[in-house]
């Protein structure tokens, strides 16, 4: 009998703008410990490094807890390449990447690796990536958006179905995270931002 319990509803809408001497306890990384790679920025943030390659990403990251949401990160790339993922594992990830010039979709499934699209960025400085979970078109448990804010429109590159990072497809059993790394060089994390769509 399903109504036998209550569950209560859980709500991981959050925002954290890393403030605090330490990031918050929600975050994780699926490789090295975050000390490791990421330090407070003189003025504010992250100061996200690179590692030297590993089987796991360097990842400022945090699990999803809710059905539908939007993801929102604010990073300043400088002179590197920042990267926003959500993934189940390694060999099954969505990602927005950008540097000072450009801002491309990209995915990878097993073996396969592609760029979904790329297009320019209009001004230099800090920007918004922003990956959504959302009803999905296509017979998934929910479809994925990848986009960029800019001057406050939201530019949606690819919408792709979310079997492709569930455990129905990808192995492991503590379900997807999202993130921020840096790809080449240092880069500025600013905010994480999370909010549980219904």
């Amino acid at each position: 009998d399903e109504d036998a319990f209550e569950v209560p509803v859980v709500d991981g809408s959050f925002s954290d703008d890393f403030s605090a001497t330490e990031p918050n306890g929600r975050f994780v990384s699926p490789g090295p410990r975050i000390a490791d790679f990421a330090t407070p920025h003189i003025a504010g943030g992250l100061l996200v490094h690179p590692v030297s390659p590993t089987r796991l990403p360097a990842l400022v990251s945090t699990r999803c807890v809710d059905e539908y949401w939007t993801a929102t990160a604010t990073v300043d790339p400088a002179q590197g390449t920042a990267e926003m993922r959500v993934l189940i594992d390694d060999r099954h990830w969505y990602a927005v990447q950008t540097d000072a010039e450009t801002v491309t979709a990209r995915a990878r499934i097993g073996g396969i690796e592609v760029d979904l699209g790329t297009i320019a960025r209009n001004l230099p400085g800090p920007v918004d990536l922003v990956i959504r979970s959302v009803v999905s078109l296509s017979g998934g448990p929910d479809d994925l958006t990848l986009g960029v804010v800019e001057a406050g429109e939201l530019k949606q590159l690819a919408r792709l179905d979310g079997r492709y990072l569930s455990t129905e497809v990808a192995g492991g059993f503590t379900g997807r995270a999202w993130g921020v790394r840096a790809i080449d060089a240092p880069i500025r994390l600013l905010q994480m931002h999370l909010k549980k769509d219904s």
